[in-house]
């Protein structure tokens, strides 16, 4: 049975009973989280990256049409702009089909892409430790 195959301390609780508060909400915190970070599935933000010709005024001339904010040039860039909109959540595991509506049957823009968060990892970390 499952019981059985619970080592006698963690059965007991004497490995909860030994951890800090603040250890046992990271465990917690680190057992809702890992299922989402371990499916590979994308979080999208409130903000789009958009190719323009026309330079600044016409991604601010766009931005206006569309209810969102030209936060500016992406770099060194040339037609590239960073657009945000405040009517959509920071943060969402799904795509803006509205905006993506928008911005794909507009005329002006080129190209564009809805920014997703990145996951970082730091050099030379061995992936077996």
């Amino acid at each position: 049975s499952l019981l059985q195959e619970i080592p006698p301390n963690l059965a007991s609780g004497f490995v909860f009973q030994s951890m800090s508060a603040v250890s046992l909400v990271s465990l917690l915190l680190l057992l809702l989280l890992l299922p989402h970070k371990m499916s590979g599935e994308k979080i999208y933000h409130n903000q789009f990256a958009v190719q323009v010709e026309g330079g600044k005024e016409a991604a601010d001339l766009l931005a206006e049409k569309h209810g969102l904010v030209n936060m500016g040039q992406i770099g060194a860039l040339e037609g590239h702009f960073l657009l945000e909109s405040h009517k959509i959540e920071k943060r969402s595991a799904e795509p803006c089909t509205t905006t993506h509506s928008l911005l794909s049957g507009d005329p002006a823009v080129l190209w564009f892409e809805q920014q997703t968060e990145l996951e970082r990892s730091k050099r030379g970390k061995r992936a077996d430790l």
